[in-house]
C-alpha cells in the first residue's frame, strides 16, 4: 500500500457502498438484459470510484 503524500485532486470517501447496474447493448438489434448486477464500491470521489 502506498503511504506517501496524497497526489489525488479530490478527497476519497472510504466507506463500502453497494451499487446495482445493468449492462445495455450498443446495438438496437440486440435485446437488452433484464438482469441486474451488484458491486461493492470500496471508495469513491468526484474523479472516480474503486469497486470489486
Amino acid at each position: 500500500m502506498y503511504n506517501g503524500p496524497e497526489k489525488r485532486q479530490y478527497k476519497r470517501i472510504e466507506k463500502p457502498f453497494t451499487a446495482r447496474f445493468r449492462i445495455r447493448s450498443g446495438s438496437a438489434k440486440e435485446r437488452e438484459s433484464d438482469d441486474w448486477d451488484s458491486v461493492t464500491l470500496m471508495n469513491l470521489s468526484v474523479g472516480g470510484t474503486f469497486f470489486l
